[in-house]
């Protein structure tokens, strides 16, 4: 397994992109999905009960789908809201609610088709007016949503003023199911933003029934599944008979929240959950089992773990050299191996498989004498003046695990750090904030695009909330990755995306360290699931959840 997870992640290098943004793959989906069909009957305790067991690391933030901006969140969103488009399993844009649309030769105009058998789960008919309503609540600043920068690109949406009746230039109703958004300019990238569960549609009199605050605590889409109550630690979802897709094939899925990896474990060897990630430390026993090693699933992900530096406070602030010093700290390869090789350590920011991506960039090995100099050029010889640096990471032992021995390395030239872990709600809410000096995170690509990693996680336009979690700024990146957006050309897109990332790697706002390989169990009773290199490790919100049957 350890020569093998290096290979699969290259085998998504073949992706390749096609005009108008959409991708292509000149390969057989089976080299970079894996399906999983079971061979067993579900266990006597829960035969009959039709319920897909989902286990999530933490308790998700939010419902809305106006105000998720995390994997956990989306996992639930993601079954309870459909939207115009979305992407299939060859990360290819298709057909959701709209089931066909036209884009003039200019790239200016979308005009979606809405499909006349979808209904929301109240029971009343979808149409094009709930798109405008949907996507001006995303723009109106009173709902101060964290992903409103998915619409900008459309004509007007940058409104300062807050108002009840947000009206939108450039989103037009032309009939009951027809929908037209104008953008201001070209803008490649448009039609995969459109794919992302922010955007699924949401039916107005609902959301003002109960108040934008409490929608998330009773969300109604037009998904799957919908919503029946979230008690505790556990959220409940049920089929919707009235999919316009099929009725799916489980009767419902629950959410539990179980924070200890080991907890997780144990409840999936009882059989009371589905599938589970596998808790560090594990990994090695568990192939060594002949009856666990059948359930493990690898897959590869269009993902990354990295440790950002806060720009705005010092000692960060205006200090490349010592942001490049703790880089060369971090024995990034003894920290994979200490998580069993489900990381494989990166150079820079775009992962194998999106275009753009630059197998020639050196990143910063690891060069604990080469750190000492940069500390010394930054001011700091041997850590001497440095205050003690704060790392702030979320609760999960992974994490701990990579915490803890990032601040060994920085310990080893004279760095002094303390550890802070947090909830996953009060970490993501001191992030936003910006409180953290050094903070943990992961990103997943929601579309398969090096916009999605470029622009949202360092453009000076994404500044925390909104992906630039680091409040990272420069001027001649923002201009390269700006133009890039407009442009259709691939190869020139591909040579602005690679000279905009060697300005990030030249200021270093990011500790870079892992691409990862997902290493799951699941049942084998479950059936028909489909795990792609966009379903993060125990969450997998990218999974087609109607799909799913249990045997």
């Amino acid at each position: 397994m350890l020569k093998q997870a290096p290979a699969i992640l290259i085998l998504l290098l073949i992706a390749i992109l096609v005009p108008g943004g959409a991708f292509a793959a000149e390969m057989n989906t089976d080299d970079f999905v894996v399906r999983i069909n079971g061979d067993q009957s579900v266990p006597a305790h829960r035969t009959g009960e039709g319920i897909y067991m989902f286990p999530l690391v933490s308790d998700p933030p939010t419902l809305d789908p106006a105000q998720g901006s995390d994997t956990t969140s989306d996992s639930i969103i993601a079954e309870i809201f459909d939207g115009l488009v979305e992407l299939d399993e060859s990360l290819i844009v298709g057909p959701c609610v709209a089931d066909k649309w036209e884009v003039t030769d200019d790239g200016l105009v979308y005009t979606f088709h809405l499909r006349k058998d979808v209904k929301f789960h109240n029971g009343r008919q979808v149409k094009a007016q709930d798109f405008k309503y949907t996507f001006e609540r995303i723009l109106n600043p009173r709902v101060a949503s964290k992903r409103n920068n998915l619409l900008f690109p459309i004509k007007g949406s940058r409104r300062q003023g807050a108002t009840d009746h947000f009206d939108v230039e450039g989103i037009k109703v032309i009939d009951d199911f027809t929908l037209q958004l104008v953008l201001d300019a070209p803008y490649t990238p448009f039609i995969q933003h459109l794919t992302m569960s922010n955007l699924g549609v949401v039916p107005r009199e609902e959301v003002e029934r109960v108040g934008d605050d409490q929608f998330t605590t009773r969300p109604i889409g037009c998904g799957p599944f919908k919503f029946v109550s979230r008690e505790g630690t556990t959220v409940e979802l049920a089929a919707f008979d009235d999919y316009y897709r099929g009725k799916p094939k489980l009767k419902g899925i629950r959410y539990r929240v179980i924070s200890e990896a080991a907890s997780r474990l144990s409840e999936f060897k009882s059989g009371n959950l589905d599938h589970t990630d596998i808790p560090p430390g594990n990994l090695r026993t568990l192939q060594a089992d002949p009856e666990m090693a059948k359930l493990i699933r690898v897959y590869p992900q269009l993902a990354m773990d990295y440790f950002g530096f806060n720009m705005e406070r010092e000692p960060f602030k205006g200090n490349p050299d010592l942001r490049i010093a703790f880089n060369h700290a971090v024995d990034k390869a003894a920290i994979c191996e200490k998580l069993e090789d489900r990381r494989v350590p990166f150079a820079a920011v775009l992962p194998p498989g999106i275009p753009g991506y630059n197998p020639d960039l050196e990143g910063y090995p690891y060069d604990p004498e080469l750190a000492r100099e940069y500390l010394e050029l930054a001011g700091y010889p041997n850590g001497e003046g440095l205050p003690t640096i704060e790392i702030m990471y979320n609760v999960v032992e992974l994490n701990k695990i990579i915490a803890e021995s990032i601040a060994a390395d920085l310990g080893r030239i004279g760095v002094k750090t303390q550890l802070r872990a947090l909830e996953w709600a009060a970490y993501i809410d001191a992030v936003d904030k910006g409180e953290p000096q050094i903070f943990r995170m992961g990103w997943v690509a929601d579309y398969p695009d090096a916009d999605n990693f470029l622009y949202v996680l360092f453009s000076s336009r994404q500044t925390r909330a909104n992906g630039n979690a680091s409040a990272y700024s420069n001027p001649d990146f923002d201009e390269l990755v700006e133009r890039a957006q407009v442009i259709t050309d691939h190869s020139e897109r591909i040579e602005l995306y690679q000279e905009a990332e060697q300005i990030i790697m030249e200021d270093a706002p990011w500790m870079f360290l892992f691409y990862s390989v997902n290493y799951l169990l699941v049942q084998p009773w479950v059936d028909d699931m489909v795990l792609g290199p966009m379903d993060s490790q125990s969450t997998i919100s990218r999974c087609e959840m109607e799909k799913v049957a249990l045997r």
